[in-house]
């Protein structure tokens, strides 16, 4: 499958546009508010992919994405972490949530 150029033009636009939105409004609503579009659009599309052209029932992705976000959030709050500091902590939960599900469905626990 080949991407036509105005594709790519889209893309890199969009990209750009996500890279220079924090500097242009530098009220935090709005730098907030940006994110949680990303955000959305971002499980959207997962839910697109998974849903739609898979053709699978799944929140599986969405369960661990759940467990990375509430150990970050935990980090954060409890320890007192930056949350650049939480985010490989979220990953490595999401990840350790993946594996415990995945050693207890195959049997091998």
């Amino acid at each position: 499958m080949s991407a036509t150029r105005p594709s790519w033009l889209l893309h890199g636009l969009l990209l750009l546009i996500a890279l220079v939105f924090p500097l242009l409004f530098s009220s935090p609503f709005m730098v907030n508010f940006g994110v949680l579009a990303l955000f959305y659009a971002f499980i959207g599309q997962s839910w697109n992919i998974a849903g739609g052209f898979a053709g699978q029932l799944s929140f599986g992705h969405v369960a661990f994405f759940g467990v990375g976000a509430y150990a970050s959030t935990m980090v954060q709050m409890r320890l007192g972490w930056n949350h650049w500091l939480g985010l490989p902590v979220s990953a490595l939960a999401g990840a350790a949530a993946g594996w415990l599900i995945a050693v207890l469905r195959s049997g091998q626990a």
